[in-house]
């Protein structure tokens, strides 16, 4: 089962995480936080030094917002 997390640092501290069953609400929840805190997306390539599952990542040292996707797998 996929997952979506959206994690908020504040000079390096998780801030804020949250997970969401759904890209879109992910999404919506990433873009929102973006606005609000008046961050940008890095130009470029960037997803090579990142965490692995990174599908977007905004801000700076200072405050940054980050959407990750990951695999977890439901037990029996």
């Amino acid at each position: 089962m996929k997952t979506y997390l959206v994690i908020q640092t504040a000079d390096v501290e998780i801030v804020g995480l949250d997970v969401h069953e759904t890209k879109k609400t992910a999404v919506n929840q990433f873009e929102a936080i973006m606005a609000e805190d008046k961050l940008t997306e890095p130009d470029g390539d960037w997803s090579d030094n990142e965490l692995a599952g990174t599908l977007r990542i905004a801000g700076d040292d200072l405050a940054c917002v980050q959407l990750v996707e990951r695999e977890f797998f439901k037990e029996n």
